[in-house]
């Protein structure tokens, strides 16, 4: 979803955890996955994203909250396959 004139940008989400024993007795689906996004630029290229998860973690059998910044950098190079 974009906001602001197409400058920010939400993305929410979840995730299945399927084929464990030790999730078997645990709830298999995860909430709360979120990414919230600025772009910097006109051309979209230069992104600053923030964002935030809910994972399983199978060694432990427990659900872990993980947050986290980035700055993302993409140029787009056209076609791989040239149309004559």
């Amino acid at each position: 979803m974009w906001l602001f004139n197409n400058k920010v940008f939400i993305t929410l989400g979840g995730d299945v955890n399927y084929g464990s024993e030790s999730s078997a007795n645990n709830n298999k689906f995860s909430q709360g996955n979120v990414d919230i996004g600025y772009v910097v630029n006109k051309d979209k290229s230069l992104k600053l994203k923030l964002s935030y998860k809910t994972d399983f973690n199978e060694l432990q059998s427990v659900w872990e909250n993980k947050g986290g910044i980035g700055i993302n950098y993409g140029k787009d190079f056209g076609k791989f396959i040239k149309n004559n």
